[in-house]
């Protein structure tokens, strides 16, 4: 824990074989991190504090979901507490997030393939056919979001060493028409 010191000198002298001593106190007071601040784009809501966090639904703990970002999948009112050195802050003030269905957007869905699903191994591909500029943002089951980074016209080639086995969201989306195609991967 973080502590700040406050010194009193409020006790009584004390006199001993002669000398005056004075006795100080030190009060030790928890340091309390800043609280932090949500922000929302489309979906995602980003937390002003980059580590320690842990997010909330309805005032509801969200088990898992203590990353900088968390990717909303259901309407409701989010807040954030930070921890610092075992000090929590005070709530964020409440997001008020209404999800959306996620549109599939006829037009280019066929233009995103993802293989293989299942995922067997650590690698997954994503073959994009399209001039779009496409965002790919994955969340697990919870939420929680895992990663984002930029797609090419191609194949792109993504390791999920890192990811722990599970079901994972990928959101793809279309950087200047916020277009949307979102498929769901499983990795063993």
């Amino acid at each position: 824990m973080q502590y700040t010191i406050q010194h009193f000198s409020s006790l009584p002298e004390t006199k001993i074989k002669g000398k005056n001593y004075y006795s100080d106190d030190y009060v030790f007071v928890p340091k309390k991190p800043s609280t932090p601040v949500i922000t929302a784009i489309a979906n995602v809501l980003t937390s002003s504090a980059t580590t320690g966090n842990q997010w909330y639904l309805n005032g509801t703990l969200i088990a898992g979901a203590t990353g900088q970002q968390f990717a909303a999948i259901t309407s409701g009112s989010y807040t954030v507490v930070t921890s610092v050195n075992g000090c929590t802050s005070s709530p964020s003030a409440a997001i008020n997030l209404t999800v959306t269905a996620v549109p599939t957007i006829s037009t280019w869905n066929n233009e995103v393939t993802i293989f293989p699903n299942p995922v067997l191994t650590d690698e997954v591909t994503i073959k994009i056919i399209s001039s779009r500029r496409l965002i790919l943002q994955i969340s697990d089951i919870r939420g929680s979001l895992t990663k984002t980074l930029s797609l090419i016209n191609g194949v792109n080639t993504l390791s999920l060493s890192k990811l722990p086995p599970g079901v994972y969201l990928f959101l793809i989306r279309d950087t200047k028409t916020f277009e949307a195609v979102q498929r769901k991967l499983l990795k063993f």
